[in-house]
């Protein structure tokens, strides 16, 4: 047993990832009590800092908490619709953000609050609170009976514009803008993300479901924006045809059609993967195209990830 039991134990040299989901999609405070501790539990995949305070990155992809956001927007004036959406920007001037909010305005979205979200520093490291950006949430609604029945297609390109915009600023970066999910992530370990973000620490944070990571990297040095999660996926592991992929993508976006944008949101769109990302950052841009183009989310992922070789019959 102690074999065994060691055995489990032992693989220490890459990133940790889970997932945790109420069956019946419901909101509670314990769910994400279960995923903040289930992401304690991996500190040993993912690599320290000498400080002892600052990781390769770790993080938390929430559903939206619904009751916990609607609280925070009346505290601040707004009362939120049925149908909004929230932007996690990272940044270092208010052009960046100014210039986010233009675009989001550009695509027939209102920004109707702007939130600082609260952060605990003494939680960091020396390295990570070096390179620490502001963390803003931005909620929007539609503008136009247009852009709600295409929310989701507007929010993309608002994001998608506003990188291109900004491409050469390493300090912007939007972790997520979406209608259904949120991510809380950064430099920070997993042991103290619940001090750190303090948002996670009150009651009325409520989620159905976390997808959870500690990165250890290998290829790329730490960075508030390569954290993980990403937008839809977290990975483990090294992509060894990344370059060849990445070219790949480059080719064919000459021949994407789409059924959800127009040939003249395509070219606002491309390029697909965002200059300076990890090859688990350009899986991700490719998964969540698809996805929102209306692919199934098995099909996305099938064509995105190989079948295991090993064991397999050959012929």
């Amino acid at each position: 047993m102690g074999c065994n039991l060691d055995k489990l134990t032992s693989f220490k040299d890459n990133c940790g990832f889970g997932l945790l989901a109420h069956l019946k999609n419901k909101q509670t405070h314990q769910n994400l009590e279960d995923a903040i501790t289930s992401l304690e539990r991996m500190m040993h995949r993912g690599a320290v800092g000498a400080d002892g305070k600052s990781g390769d990155g770790s993080g938390l992809l929430l559903s939206i908490p619904d009751q916990f956001m609607r609280k925070v927007a009346l505290e601040n004036g707004v009362d939120l619709p049925k149908q909004y959406a929230i932007a996690m920007v990272f940044s270092k001037t208010t052009n960046q953000l100014d210039t986010f909010r233009n675009f989001c305005e550009k695509n027939d979205l209102k920004v109707i609050l702007n939130r600082t979200v609260p952060v605990d520093t003494d939680a960091l490291g020396a390295q990570a609170l070096s390179i620490l950006p502001n963390m803003t949430q931005v909620f929007v609604v539609p503008n136009t009976l247009v852009s709600s029945k295409r929310f989701d297609a507007m929010l993309y390109l608002a994001r998608k514009e506003s990188e291109h915009a900004l491409k050469d600023e390493e300090d912007f970066y939007i972790p997520t803008f979406s209608s259904s999910v949120i991510a809380y992530k950064g430099l920070v370990m997993p042991t103290t993300i619940k001090q750190f973000y303090i948002d996670l620490q009150d009651e009325d944070f409520k989620i159905s479901f976390s997808l959870f990571h500690q990165r250890f990297s290998t290829n790329t040095l730490p960075k508030w924006r390569l954290a993980q999660p990403f937008r839809g996926i977290a990975h483990n592991g090294e992509i060894n045809s990344i370059e060849a992929n990445r070219f790949n993508v480059e080719v064919k976006m000459q021949a994407i059609e789409s059924e959800v944008f127009t040939q003249e949101e395509l070219d606002r769109i491309f390029p697909l993967l965002q200059f300076g990302g990890s090859d688990s950052a350009s899986l991700d841009n490719m998964f969540e195209f698809l996805i929102l183009n209306g692919m199934d989310f098995f099909k996305a992922a099938r064509c995105l990830v190989p079948a295991p070789w090993q064991n397999a019959p050959y012929g």
